[in-house]
């Protein structure tokens, strides 16, 4: 027979226990849990070890197991059952985990930019420079760039492409060039040139036929504020620069998208670096 004196009604089980009245309703519903006494007029009344297990219910789903798994675990569960539920679960925790990193990655790498960017926009600083770049592995696919950069920087078509190698991007979208001398050209004749749409991947690229090789090494830097369409001013003003000092430019070109439509749809926000490796510092003549 059941002691009275040790019974709680709903209100206190759900208070004791820290679940809502509806929770253990639902509990009961599915199996869970069931009341030890049921008055005639419906009150529901749990015992200690009722209240126990609904905390061992709780605890389990904090855990991420489901009802129906703790349900099994509870009243169907032998050892070999026990330990394949764990098993599976630390396979599922484990890829919890893994993803929150990648979003963690991608979180803060793009905090970065914005950084970098309040820092670029507060000092205003269009002054070439000298920057040294670590070497690095891309992921990089084939475009042909008709200089439409908001369509180009929000391609889908990269998207998909990533995804298909079961990856993720992360960092500032950049494009690489060949020659910027040529780019400067084509984009005055208003010709479609070939590049490569570039991006820092948050898993390991293993086919090595779409990895792109930043070298590492000292490259002129410039940051271009605003509007793409004067972007070849900010190129110019970089060869001037070069040039004054003296220092030969490589032929190769990376234009590195700080802050762009991804983050914000005012142009005039937009941040852009161009990047130019350096070959060497050419002597004065004496």
């Amino acid at each position: 027979m059941i002691n009275k004196e040790k019974l709680y009604s709903i209100g206190q089980a759900s208070n004791k226990a820290d679940v809502s009245t509806r929770t253990l309703r639902h509990y009961e519903t599915i199996g869970l849990i069931k009341p030890d006494l049921v008055k005639e007029n419906g009150y529901r009344y749990y015992t200690e070890d009722t209240i126990l297990l609904i905390s061992i219910i709780k605890y389990l789903q904090f855990m991420d197991f489901s009802l129906d798994e703790i349900r099994d675990f509870i009243f169907n569960a032998d050892y070999d059952d026990v330990s394949r539920t764990f098993n599976e679960l630390i396979k599922r925790t484990s890829n919890d985990i893994k993803r929150l990193e990648e979003r963690l990655t991608i979180i803060k790498d793009w905090n970065e930019l914005i950084s970098e960017a309040s820092s670029a926009f507060l000092i205003g600083n269009n002054t070439p420079s000298i920057k040294y770049i670590k070497k690095s592995d891309l992921i990089s696919y084939p475009i042909d760039f008709s200089f439409y950069y908001e369509d180009t920087v929000l391609d889908l078509d990269f998207a998909n492409f990533v995804k298909s190698k079961d990856n993720k991007i992360t960092g500032p979208v950049m494009f690489y060039f060949d020659s910027y001398i040529k780019r400067l050209k084509y984009e005055k004749e208003h010709r479609p040139i070939k590049g490569l749409y570039i991006q820092k991947a948050v898993k390991p690229i293993l086919d090595k036929k779409i990895t792109f090789t930043i070298k590492d090494g000292f490259y002129g830097s410039i940051y271009h504020f605003g509007k793409y369409e004067n972007l070849s001013k900010s190129y110019e003003k970089l060869r001037s620069w070069a040039k004054k000092y003296r220092y030969k430019l490589s032929d190769e070109v990376i234009e590195r998208f700080v802050v762009d439509s991804w983050t914000f749809r005012d142009e005039k926000k937009y941040v852009t670096e161009i990047l130019i490796p350096i070959e060497m510092k050419v002597e004065e003549n004496k």
